[in-house]
């Protein structure tokens, strides 16, 4: 909770969906320690965003690795190497276990991503930045709009591809 120029804000920081709230005062101006208070809360904002996308980054890189170091170990295993019935099924899980989990984690942290960037937009919005200065109109959609989708496709079709590359080594090696 913070007091800026009269004005609650409430920017919790564990519940970034909650965009900061202010009761409105009227005729006030900001002192320095309001402005620096609403500074220190936009650039935590930031901070918090920047590092969701880059934790979205790393569970995208990192699953997208384990599931084309499978697909390069089963094209390069040996004929027969791979015959016993259970593998592709027990494959086939890990792949829909990992797969999915990495999408709803990247989920998660798409949606948390949004949550902050309408904080931003909001103590922006509230300090008149938008408009002439530095932050076009077009800038208060953040955090609104549907966020891209490709790491999660990506993450997806390489899921597929490693589930297609498992029963492809399976039933070439005629064990059916």
């Amino acid at each position: 909770m913070y007091v800026v120029a009269g004005e609650v804000w409430s920017c919790l920081q564990f519940d970034p969906s909650s965009v900061c709230l202010a009761s409105s005062s009227q005729g006030e101006q900001m002192t320095e320690m309001d402005l620096a208070t609403v500074r220190h809360v936009h650039n935590r904002q930031i901070d918090e965003l920047l590092y969701r996308r880059a934790r979205q980054f790393q569970i995208f890189t990192g699953t997208v690795v384990i599931l084309l170091a499978m697909v390069g170990a089963l094209v390069s295993a040996p004929d027969k190497a791979l015959s016993h019935p259970a593998w592709p099924i027990v494959g086939t899980l890990f792949v829909l276990v990992l797969v999915g989990f990495s999408i709803r984690w990247q989920t998660a942290h798409q949606r948390d991503t949004a949550g902050h960037a309408r904080v931003i937009v909001d103590i922006l919005d509230r300090m008149g930045a938008f408009g002439e200065g530095p932050y076009l109109d077009k800038w208060k959609e953040w955090g609104t709009t549907t966020p891209s989708r490709r790491r999660i496709v990506m993450t997806a079709l390489v899921g597929v591809l490693t589930l297609a590359t498992i029963w492809l080594k399976y039933l070439s090696e005629g064990t059916v």
